[in-house]
């Protein structure tokens, strides 16, 4: 019978919840009440993944509140969208445009002797 370790049970929930907030108090009871892992272990657990980036931590309080790294996508969708007045497309089109290269595609230009 295979279980997945403490680590990789965190991951997983906090995909599950990847927007929430979660404390870590709320997090090590949880896992305290369902399994033989002790709270020191989880909190453990928990700053390793923070600290490998699966994870993003911010403290209240004295206290530390978990939640999933969002990933490059949910980061896009989370920023305010503008209209570019010249071409009236949204920002983030235009952004990945710029990215795509089409800015470099221009003929490269003499060098002027001096």
């Amino acid at each position: 019978m295979s279980q997945l370790a403490l680590k990789d049970r965190l991951a997983a929930y906090f995909r599950r919840h990847h927007s929430e907030w979660i404390s870590s108090g709320d997090i090590q009871r949880l896992a305290s009440a369902n399994t033989t892992y002790t709270p020191s272990n989880v909190s453990r657990r928990l700053r390793e993944l923070e600290n490998e980036g699966v994870l993003e931590v911010q403290y209240r309080k004295g206290h530390a509140w978990y939640r999933a790294k969002p990933t490059m996508d949910e980061w896009f969708d989370r920023l305010p969208v503008q209209e570019v007045a010249n071409l009236g497309a949204p920002a983030r089109a235009t952004f990945g445009a710029a990215r795509a290269g089409t800015s470099l595609n221009r003929q490269p230009q003499p060098i002027q002797g001096r």
